[in-house]
């Protein structure tokens, strides 16, 4: 599978999703050049964040009481807050599986980008003392689900999917292929990579493209991207 792309060649395939990332973010610029702030679509997004995030009161009412809260209640699954800091989106996780020894752990995360309503739904298998490339042992993803899988808590995803383009009628699902690309020249004040994933565009998330073994479809809603 690919691994990069550039804006150019994503316009060709995505022109929507490849012109809603060109409009917010100035790619090809770093981020300490002036100009990355002062571009008018970098300006814009902030001021997303700031009404949807930095505003507690929007956010708790707005986002954790009635989008978070609501789920839950429809769920009965107790939901996790995974808004991580002032970035492009809103997040919550729910725990499945504790391991005795709290080596292990099996989550869903899901993420619904203040961008256009772009959204992301992932089963985790995590572990405490996995082995990672640089060659540190520490959290770490061990299996992503990107799809809905049978033998992976399928009804869940698909009932937190459905709550989701219930709430917003306008949502997409991001695919993991797309989502996992690099975009050359994208860079985000949350990552300190010089290109990052097209999916760092939407989310800030935990775990996201680091897994050991990714399990699902990857194209999954693939259809719906333009």
């Amino acid at each position: 599978m690919k691994s990069s792309i550039t804006i150019k060649e994503l316009k060709k395939k995505y022109p929507n999703l490849a012109n809603t990332l060109d409009y917010y973010y100035p790619i090809g610029i770093k981020m300490e050049d002036p100009i990355y702030k002062e571009y008018v679509g970098n300006q814009v997004l902030n001021s997303i964040i700031e009404e949807n995030i930095l505003n507690n009161e929007i956010f708790v009412s707005r986002w954790e009481k009635d989008f978070l809260g609501e789920l839950e209640k429809r769920i009965n699954r107790k939901i996790i807050g995974a808004t991580l800091g002032l970035v492009p989106n809103i997040g919550g996780l729910i725990e499945l599986y504790e391991s005795d020894d709290l080596c292990e752990l099996y989550q869903i995360h899901f993420y619904v980008s203040l961008i256009k309503n772009y959204y992301s739904i992932q089963f985790v298998k995590s572990n405490k003392y996995m082995k990672h490339q640089r060659g540190n042992i520490g959290w770490g993803a061990e299996e992503l689900i990107v799809s809905p899988v049978d033998s992976y808590y399928k009804e869940l995803f698909l009932e937190i999917e459905n709550y989701i383009r219930e709430k917003l009628p306008d949502a997409k699902f991001l695919p993991y292929s797309i989502e996992c690309l690099k975009l050359e020249g994208l860079q985000v004040n949350y990552s300190v990579q010089e290109d990052c994933e097209i999916g760092s565009g939407f989310f800030h998330k935990f775990f996201a493209y680091e897994a050991k073994k990714v399990i699902g479809d990857i194209n999954y809603r693939i259809e719906e991207i333009d």
